[in-house]
């Protein structure tokens, strides 16, 4: 999600520039500072950034790891008892 406001802010920022250059940027522009709320859309679109994968794969790796070598159930073991 954060990614996605990131991007709407980053949009703002681009039209407000291109206002400035035109000179089409009017008084009443400028208390526009909130982006428009990114939708369900950009959200998704924005799982695919590349930022997102080296977290989220070296988190399913870390668990098939863990998995795989039985310290998974060590750990839930351990868990369940504390």
């Amino acid at each position: 999600m954060y990614l996605a406001h990131e991007r709407a802010y980053r949009s703002l920022y681009t039209r407000i520039a291109q206002a400035i250059r035109d000179g089409s940027y009017a008084r009443g522009d400028v208390y526009e500072l909130r982006a428009p709320p990114p939708g369900f859309t950009s959200f998704i679109s924005e799982l695919a950034s590349w930022s997102i994968y080296p977290v989220y794969l070296g988190l399913l790796l870390t668990y098939a790891v863990a998995a795989l070598t039985g310290w998974l159930a060590v750990l839930t073991a351990v868990a369940k008892q504390g």
